[in-house]
């Protein structure tokens, strides 16, 4: 009973956001130099249907020229995770040390770096970008994994995102 009302909930907030994730493939149209090609979402069948125009090239241009260019400048620093160990003693300096060696390497499996690039053009074009920080608990070694996900793949209902903090998220995999 429980799982068909959170279900529900999220059917009525997929529903609810529909406006959002067809300006989403909109916005990343504008990006990519073409108004029929975007996210995948809906086809160019659909997108004739609807009416949309062609905007002008240079429309196109703009968009990816100013979006590139503040991402180069946003992501220039490549920052590095230091644990700060000040007035500790020996031990705890070491396993600052060693949880900064850590870090490091989970951020080096995750290729954070061109994630961050990701992120950052996400936030240009869709106006946010999210990663997803996880576990993923294979058999052998488990990780810590961060992937790049789709503004439209996460659910907040409306009185929930209104604190700017939600309680509850729903990630839909297509």
């Amino acid at each position: 009973e429980l799982a068909s009302k959170v279900v529900q909930a999220a059917q009525q907030i997929w529903t609810d956001t529909t406006e959002f994730r067809e300006g989403c493939d909109r916005w990343a149209s504008l990006y990519e130099n073409d108004p029929l090609m975007g996210s995948g979402f809906f086809t160019r069948w659909g997108r004739r249907r609807a009416g949309a125009s062609r905007p002008l090239p240079l429309a196109w241009n703009a968009v990816k020229a100013v979006t590139d260019a503040s991402v180069a400048i946003v992501t220039e620093d490549r920052p590095k995770c230091t644990v700060v160990t000040s007035k500790a003693n020996r031990t705890l300096q070491r396993k600052g040390k060693a949880l900064e060696t850590f870090i490091t390497g989970v951020m080096a499996e995750n290729d954070i770096y061109l994630l961050s690039d990701e992120l950052e053009n996400d936030a240009h074009k869709f106006g946010t970008g999210i990663a997803h920080t996880y576990v993923d608990h294979a058999p052998l070694k488990p990780r810590i994994r961060v992937e790049r996900v789709w503004p439209w793949e996460i659910l907040v209902q409306q009185e929930d995102s209104a604190k700017r903090r939600p309680e509850t998220m729903y990630r839909v995999r297509p």
